[in-house]
């Protein structure tokens, strides 16, 4: 390694400088030349205004750096805003409406987008579970509040920044099979009264889908966050199952 170290001496650097840059180095040259002929008072308040002028550089440079990264960051921000995407509006979660042992629970979703229509989206309920964690159903198709009453359900549009909120649980309490699940297939899917989860996953036309447990106990209507996806769901790995209709 020893020549290694003889190529990398500073009189061999300083030679190869020189030969590719010959004019800088003259400069360079002369200005040397220049400063050690100086008294060295004036030597010295040079070296100084040279580190001066390096750390104003540097101070600069990170400057420049940090308001590019800050920038970026709002670039990014913006994006999201912009990019249309539909997301459980857990903040817009509410207790089930109604009264006299009648009541419905809805799962609130919301697109995030502030300038753009999400066209197609629907939702879902993955998996349907009792209070021990047995599989009772997959892929039940639901519907809006706003469908109730109409032949095509399911799918729906959402406009910029709006919410709109998706028929989970008709509890019935004057019922011994009082829980229904309002589907857009408009099967009667009616369980006995108790606790039960539903996985649920909601997909807009563009973005990635989002997911949510929710629990619900049709004896008192306790409606719970059970689990909350943290990041998106991959799209490729959204792929909806038809879900087969109950037995009679």
């Amino acid at each position: 390694m020893g020549w290694l170290k003889d190529i990398l001496s500073p009189s061999n650097l300083w030679a190869l400088f020189q030969l590719c840059f010959p004019a800088a180095s003259a400069v360079v040259s002369g200005w040397l030349s220049y400063a050690w002929s100086l008294p060295p008072s004036v030597t010295i308040l040079v070296a100084v205004m040279t580190a001066a002028s390096v750390v104003i550089l540097s101070q600069a440079l990170q400057h420049w750096f940090d308001r590019r990264n800050a920038q970026l960051q709002r670039i990014a921000v913006l994006e999201e805003q912009l990019t249309p995407r539909i997301r459980i509006a857990l903040d817009a979660l509410e207790i089930p409406e109604g009264d006299f042992g009648h009541y419905t629970a809805y799962l609130p979703v919301r697109n995030t987008s502030k300038t753009e229509k999400l066209r197609d989206c629907r939702c879902e309920i993955l998996e349907l579970r009792d209070g021990g964690g047995a599989l009772l159903m997959r892929n039940i198709g639901l519907r809006t509040r706003g469908q109730e009453n109409k032949e095509i359900q399911g799918r729906f549009y959402l406009d910029q920044g709006a919410v709109k909120y998706i028929a989970l649980f008709d509890i019935d309490q004057s019922q011994d099979d009082g829980l229904h699940i309002p589907n857009a297939n408009n099967w009667d899917l009616r369980f006995e009264h108790g606790i039960y989860t539903a996985k649920v996953r909601c997909y807009g036309d563009s973005g990635e889908p989002d997911e949510v447990t929710l629990q619900i106990n049709s004896h008192n209507c306790e409606y719970l966050v059970r689990d909350r996806t943290p990041d998106p769901i991959p799209r490729a790995g959204g792929v909806p199952q038809v879900a087969q209709p109950p037995e009679i």
